[in-house]
């Protein structure tokens, strides 16, 4: 809608206005009745442009779709030399399509398409690059950390695991600013989905930030078994899960509270349990593990 308002504004409007003042030109021998009608005519047409116009600009002015320094930051990875070639699994469109544009001289793979032509392909890349409100991180060499929101881990490590939000959430929400806040809403009860491609446990740490609308409990459960169960507020809050071990294959990490969900507002329909904010999966390192494979 936008961009055909912008399209409007500055190709048809233009030409809109040429052709009264044409007419007005060709009304000079004609009554000044038709003349005024004219020029009330164009003169309106200017004023009803100006006022969208400077409407546009507000909403412009106001746009989730901005660069901000989090992702401008992205750049630096093509002065790492050690990453050839990267999974792209930012999950925002907009951020998915400007790291495309930053890292043009890395290879790129997609789960899912970007625009532009870049469609989704098998995973073949040597770094995982994620974005967004999760995140993983892997001991030492095996992650490098451009910021807050963007990191890249290998493949190729012996504690390399993926993690994406499951069931039970609502879209990803997001506030720009100085800094872009993301976060997202549970419907009731959600889930997040650990994949495990080694053939050997792994120890994790599960930390995030949460609020509610309302004071509530929330169980972490990993299978039948209970991690923690977290107090949440009306206050955005650090929790942190204690360590836990996750087989081979895929985990559902479950978030459960008994307290049934809160309508947003009025004018929101939604029913809404709990926000995460900044999720973090760390993998913590395995002092056991033969040096051969570290």
């Amino acid at each position: 809608a936008s961009y055909d308002a912008y399209k409007l504004f500055s190709v048809f409007y233009p030409v809109l206005l040429v052709g009264f003042c044409h007419w007005l030109v060709w009304l000079k021998t004609r009554s000044s009745l038709l003349r005024g009608i004219a020029v009330m005519m164009m003169l309106a047409v200017l004023v009803m442009n100006f006022r969208g116009a400077y409407r546009f600009a507000e909403r412009v002015e106001s746009t989730p779709l901005s660069v901000d320094s989090d992702l401008l930051a992205v750049r630096v990875v093509e002065n790492f030399d050690e990453v050839q070639s990267l999974n792209i699994l930012v999950p925002d469109f907009w951020a998915r399509l400007w790291a495309n544009a930053l890292l043009l001289r890395k290879a790129q793979y997609f789960p899912t398409h970007t625009y532009e032509g870049r469609l989704d392909t098998p995973l073949r890349g040597e770094w995982d690059f994620n974005g967004g409100m999760l995140q993983v991180r892997m001991p030492e060499a095996d992650t490098l950390t451009v910021n807050r929101r963007f990191a890249l881990v290998r493949n190729a490590s012996p504690f390399f695991l993926r993690a994406r939000l499951g069931d039970g959430w609502h879209g990803t929400e997001l506030r720009r600013g100085r800094q872009t806040q993301l976060w997202s809403w549970s419907k009731g009860d959600a889930t997040l989905e650990l994949e495990n491609p080694q053939d050997r446990p792994l120890r994790v740490e599960l930390s995030f930030s949460a609020r509610s609308l309302v004071d509530r409990d929330v169980q972490v459960w990993v299978s039948e078994h209970r991690l923690a169960t977290l107090p949440i507020g009306t206050e955005l809050a650090p929790k942190r899960v204690p360590d836990f071990t996750i087989p081979p294959g895929k985990t559902i990490v479950r978030l459960h509270s008994r307290l049934p969900p809160t309508r947003a507002s009025e004018s929101d329909a939604r029913l809404l349990g709990f926000a995460l904010y900044e999720i973090l999966v760390e993998v913590k390192p395995d002092d056991g593990l033969p040096a051969e494979r570290r």
